[in-house]
């Protein structure tokens, strides 16, 4: 009887789980590495809001979309700087990725409503059902776990890579090596990485991180010894609505529902339908890094959706205010330049003026009540990476693929480029749960 290949897997976020799918059910055995209990991915503590183009769920909702089209979107957003490979291999396997996590989970991904997002032309932000990313982290950490052949060890950091020869042949854990005939990195970024962050996104530098505190680099760091260097290491997603108090961010969309933003001395400092990852430097720029957040009840209503947005209201980190006056005292703002910039604002959206600052997206004027909250700029991850092919193989120095070693996830070349602006909402896990099929695919056809 044939041998099962064997996979290891380092990383059990939304790359590393969907690749322990594809591999499983392509046949081989896995061994799936996890440094935490599976609760603080980047998937378990994010919104869970997946892109992808040519969806089941798209066309039930009447939306015309394709990959090609999203490849268009992200060369606009990234000036065609990224590999042509790395951007159609993304999209074109986004749709089937979230097929397979149907399949394995037994759920429904849905199309998310709402506003326009930043970036794409076409509604292609997903959900399965109405989970969050905690719960839909726990739902495919729960199936991985179930599956034939998977073996899971949680609170288990991975050390580093065994290789011989040029090739890839374990993985090391404490204490011993485990022999496998590819590793799959899905070890994510290196945002909690203060020497990289540092030393790759100097701006950066000491901002809050809101991403995964696992992302420590290890692919970077492993894959060393190989002489493999990341691309585009200065690029990373920022988040511009992070809550003051570090522990949450509102989410990707009150702005361009129609929410207005201010600094500290009451006034508008950017179009508020800038995207999140770019609109982070911009409040890092007010004084004091943070500005007020401020919205009404339509917005408020819709947004009662997302869990994230919820948890910030149970914490305190959002409050309701009857009067502009009362908004104004609560945090601190100057009642009279506040009272100027929402005049300026909702003329704008009742399209009596132009917007100054070129806003071209607006909901209606704001009414009271208000709902407000203080916000900073904010590293979510990074989203520079080894260097890939369509198979998700690790190019080498050689511009060879490294035998046995594949990467996905935040360990892999992102979709981003070199500057924040490139990055479009969903496009993170969209490219996690795309190149972990691959690669989950790939990695076990190869070996066996």
């Amino acid at each position: 009887m044939n041998r099962r290949p064997r996979i290891a897997i380092a990383g059990a976020g939304a790359a590393g789980l969907t690749a322990t799918f594809a591999a499983a059910r392509a046949g081989a055995e896995v061994l799936l590495v996890e440094r935490s209990d599976g609760s603080q991915s980047n998937l378990a503590i994010g919104g869970g809001l997946i892109a992808a183009a040519g969806t089941p769920a798209q066309a039930a909702a009447g939306i015309d979309d394709s990959p090609a089209r999203w490849r268009a979107d992200i060369d606009a957003a990234t000036g065609s700087t990224l590999p042509e490979g790395l951007v159609t291999c993304v999209t074109a396997g986004a749709a089937p990725a979230l097929a397979l996590i149907e399949a394995v989970c037994g759920d429904r991904f849905g199309l998310v409503e709402g506003g326009s997002i930043a970036g794409h032309s076409r509604p292609r932000l997903h959900e399965l059902g109405d989970r969050s990313g905690p719960a839909l982290a726990a739902l495919m950490l729960q199936h991985a776990a179930a599956l034939p052949g998977v073996q899971l060890l949680r609170d288990t950091p991975a050390e580093g890579l065994a290789i011989e020869a040029g090739r890839v042949t374990g993985i090391n854990l404490a204490g011993r090596t485990e022999r496998v005939d590819a590793v799959i990195l899905a070890s994510g970024g290196f945002g909690a990485a203060a020497d990289l962050v540092a030393r790759h996104i100097p701006a950066l530098r000491g901002a809050l991180h809101i991403g995964s505190p696992t992302n420590l680099g290890d692919a970077l760091r492993w894959t060393e010894a190989l002489g493999i260097e990341g691309m585009f290491l200065e690029g990373y997603q920022g988040h511009g609505h992070a809550t003051v108090d570090g522990m949450g961010r509102l989410g990707i969309g009150l702005t361009s529902m129609g929410a207005m933003l201010v600094d500290t001395t009451g006034r508008r400092f950017v179009r508020e339908d800038t995207g999140p990852s770019a609109m982070a430097a911009h409040v890092l720029a007010c004084p004091g890094g943070r500005a007020i957040e401020i919205w009404s009840e339509p917005q408020h209503a819709r947004f009662l959706h997302f869990a994230a947005y919820r948890d910030c209201i149970s914490r305190g980190a959002v409050g309701r205010f009857d009067t502009l006056e009362a908004l104004a005292a609560a945090h601190g703002l100057p009642e009279a330049a506040l009272a100027r910039s929402l005049a300026e604002f909702n003329a704008a959206a009742a399209e009596t003026a132009a917007d100054p600052l070129g806003r071209v997206s607006h909901g209606a004027p704001l009414a009271p009540p208000f709902w407000a909250a203080a916000v900073t700029g904010a590293l979510a991850h990074t989203q520079g990476g080894l260097p890939i092919d369509a198979a998700a193989r690790v190019i080498g120095p050689a511009g060879r693929p490294v035998p046995g070693l594949y990467a996905a996830g935040g360990a892999a070349l992102g979709l981003t480029g070199a500057a924040p602006e490139g990055y479009l909402s969903g496009n993170g896990l969209g490219h996690a749960v795309a190149l972990g099929a691959i690669a989950g695919a790939a990695a076990a056809g190869a070996a066996a």
